[in-house]
This record gives structure tokens, sequence and C-alpha cells, in this order.
């Protein structure tokens, strides 16, 4: 499994490929014109960015720190 800096340092192609393919699907949720899907690698989360608009992932975010799912949780 990739590590959290390993991660980092790829091109946002790659970034998203691993987050779909090796990561585990949490959850979804919606940020502006974004669909924002977390998945769960080994020591870190990911987001990736989905554009429905324009039918393409737009970046992705990864982070370690649980205060990062705040966003998740349905209140």
């Amino acid at each position: 499994m990739i590590s959290f800096e390993d991660y980092n340092i790829l091109p946002a192609d790659e970034k998203a490929a691993i987050a779909m393919t090796q990561g585990d699907f949490v959850d979804f949720r919606y940020e502006n014109e974004f669909r924002v899907a977390l998945y769960r690698l080994r020591h870190f989360y990911a987001e990736v960015y989905y554009n429905s608009a324009r039918n393409t992932i737009d970046h992705t975010q990864a982070f370690t720190s649980i205060s990062r799912l705040a966003p998740y949780i349905n209140l």
C-alpha cells in the first residue's frame, strides 16, 4: 500500500486512480459543483472531487487528521 508521502507527490490522475482502486470507499458528499468521494487507504484518507457537469475528476485531497472527516458526519 502506498504511503501518504508517496501519494502526495503523484500526478493528480494517478492519485485518483490509486484512491479508487486501492482504497476502501467510505462515503460521499456534495461541495459546490463537486461530488466528493472519500476513500480510506492504509494510514490516510483521500478525497476525489468529481465534477459531474464536465464529467471529470478535478482534483484530490489527502489527509491524516480525523477532524477532516467532520463533513461526512450527518447529524
